[in-house]
């Protein structure tokens, strides 16, 4: 499948940063990541039975900031 920076898989869409050095990979996945977040702020906040434990997606964030995945 054709990877841009508007869709792909988010694997793909860092590896393409990577080969490419087009940090709209990047950018597009990162705003994809904030809308996913905004839409789920309410669940993960208050209306979560244990706001301790609440979890967002960071794969690639580990993955693209820390060097790895665990």
């Amino acid at each position: 499948s054709r990877v841009t920076p508007q869709s792909g898989n988010d694997l793909y869409r860092h590896i393409a940063w990577q080969v490419t050095g087009n940090k709209q990979f990047l950018e597009e996945y990162y705003a994809d990541q904030i809308q996913s977040g905004s839409q789920r702020m309410y669940m993960m906040t208050e209306g979560h039975w244990w706001s301790d434990r609440v979890s967002v997606a960071n794969a690639e964030l580990q993955r693209s900031r820390l060097g790895g995945n665990c």
